[in-house]
């Protein structure tokens, strides 16, 4: 019953946005469409302090031979993480010295750490508070895992590209993520079928952290554009 109220609710708010908002803005041209459909918007970009990225602020560990996971993200439904624990499992069959860290706070935490225990991974997951030191932990990681449900943009896959991560990432993901750091796969995929296309990318491709272009996400350029709008000259 709840989710029927929910999408009235998510629809009355998107028929009074489209009616009273003189400026439509959206952090994907997906989120754009999903929130004012085929009227004008402009398309700005959620940003990050890139700042906050700069390895020198970091304690970076060498590398221990093993393959150090990361998600980022509220635990939740929409997030995945049950999914992504059976993504893992299948991981460490094929490649036992591997590492999950997860970070985050939800509804899902207590089902996930029961997970954990009834899979037979407390050696290999950790779990982390939400207020970690995420750029930190980013550095000591090698990939980030993202098999979202939706995601209006997915800004921990924006920050893991700033530290270099590759990602693995779901449809779900807006491709104006992928900064040339992103593999897809499908959600309709199973767990045996996502964690053959991580290792097998990461066979063939590595470890090695590869560096970006930032520029669309620089907090001070998306903070120039909010000027452009409210002087009324952005094009």
């Amino acid at each position: 019953m709840w989710y029927k109220i929910y999408y009235l609710y998510c629809d009355l708010y998107r028929k009074m946005i489209n009616e009273f908002a003189t400026v439509k803005i959206g952090c994907s041209n997906a989120a754009c469409r999903y929130l004012f459909g085929n009227t004008d918007f402009k398309t700005v970009y959620n940003a990050i302090d890139l700042s906050r990225f700069d390895t020198s602020l970091y304690e970076i560990k060498d590398d221990d031979g093993k393959n150090h996971f990361l998600n980022v993200g509220r635990y939740s439904a929409q997030k995945n993480q049950l999914f992504l624990l059976d993504v893992f499992l299948e991981i460490i069959k094929r490649e036992p010295h591997s590492e999950l860290t997860l970070i985050g706070f939800g509804p899902d935490e207590q089902m996930i750490r029961e997970k954990i225990i009834k899979l037979g991974l407390l050696d290999n997951v950790r779990m982390l508070p939400h207020d970690s030191c995420i750029p930190e932990i980013m550095y000591n990681s090698d990939h980030l895992l993202f098999p979202s449900r939706y995601e209006g943009l997915g800004i921990v896959v924006i920050e893991a590209q700033a530290a270099g991560l590759h990602c693995f990432v779901s449809e779900a993901v807006p491709k104006e993520a992928d900064l040339g750091n992103c593999t897809y796969i499908s959600i309709k995929e199973n767990a045996e079928q996502w964690a053959e296309s991580i290792l097998g990318y990461i066979r063939e491709n590595g470890s090695t952290r590869k560096y970006v272009d930032m520029t669309a996400y620089n907090i001070e350029n998306v903070v120039k554009s909010y000027d452009r709008i409210y002087s009324g000259s952005f094009d």
